[in-house]
């Protein structure tokens, strides 16, 4: 009734490994992404894990015509040129019909897949006729790139034996940049009450990504932007938006009470700001998008 492992360091490291092993099947990845499962549960002693994965009670489920790995958007972390495409037909198909070919729409080149770089298996692992292929030696996963995959082949089940083909496109993107971007939204919507235009923000990005600035630096610039000193907020509207850009959260009254009576007192408005930025909130949060502080 589950997917089992050991020799893992953690339980992700283990979801990890169930998706890119038993290359000839795909059996655990399967597992992994059955749509039809509606509960999962994990468990760990020492170094042995198991996933439970044999539930089929997801009734609500969509409608799906084939579940593919990578998915239509994957970032490059979770996956590699080494590691092995599928696609999952939820029909019995005959092996030697299927045919697979890759485009890397960045340049047209295309490549269709010897005998020997896919496999097809029928097992009822998940969902069953699962395509797996990997192309040998060919660049195709690469960060702001797509590729186009077409398979076409037939089906061998007992009530549907006719041809199938299916197209879809995978888009590949850097996690780090997507988290930078996220990053530098957030700094807009909760310093300035905006969206990003899209010249600030790439500057933004672009500082931060090659490490001309760190998380604080850029949270300087914002703060002390004439933007947004151009609002003129009060000392309490300043320190209650230092807690929603710098801690993620409203204030509490008594530390907001504390940072007021700092400034009522002749602290200034920067001596507050290293305050916040200095905070472990505030590591936290850049550690969660992958920044320096």
């Amino acid at each position: 009734s589950s997917n089992l492992g050991w020799n893992y360091f953690s339980l992700v490291h283990l979801i990890d490994g169930f998706v890119n092993e038993n290359v000839s099947s795909m059996g655990h990845r399967r597992w992994c992404l059955n749509p039809t499962m509606a509960k999962t549960g994990f468990g760990q002693v020492e170094n042995h894990y198991a996933m439970y994965s044999f539930d089929r009670n997801n009734t609500d489920a969509e409608d799906y015509n084939a579940v593919s790995w990578p998915g239509q958007i994957t970032p490059v972390q979770y996956f590699s040129n080494f590691d092995y495409w599928s696609l999952s037909m939820g029909e019995v198909v005959n092996k030697n019909s299927v045919s697979v070919t890759m485009t890397r729409l960045s340049d047209g080149y295309v490549y269709k897949l010897k005998q020997d770089e896919f496999y097809v298996d029928n097992g009822g692992y998940g969902l069953t006729g699962c395509i797996i292929f990997k192309p040998n030696n060919i660049d195709f996963v690469q960060a702001d790139s797509s590729v186009a995959v077409h398979i076409e082949g037939k089906y061998d089940s007992y009530n549907n034996k006719d041809d199938f083909s299916v197209d879809y496109t995978v888009e590949f993107f850097d996690l780090k940049d997507y988290l930078i971007s996220s990053f530098v939204t957030r700094l807009y919507e909760v310093c300035l009450d905006r969206t990003p235009d899209s010249t600030g923000s790439a500057s933004w990005v672009g500082q931060l990504k090659s490490r001309m600035i760190t998380g604080s630096e850029a949270a300087y610039g914002f703060i002390f932007s004439p933007e947004f000193k151009g609002h003129n907020y009060c000392n309490e509207c300043y320190v209650e938006h230092l807690y929603n850009a710098f801690m993620g959260r409203k204030s509490d009254a008594k530390g907001k009470k504390y940072w007021v009576s700092q400034l009522e007192s002749g602290s200034t408005r920067e001596a507050v700001f290293n305050g916040f930025v200095m905070s472990n909130e505030f590591k936290e949060i850049c550690d969660s998008y992958g920044i320096d502080i």
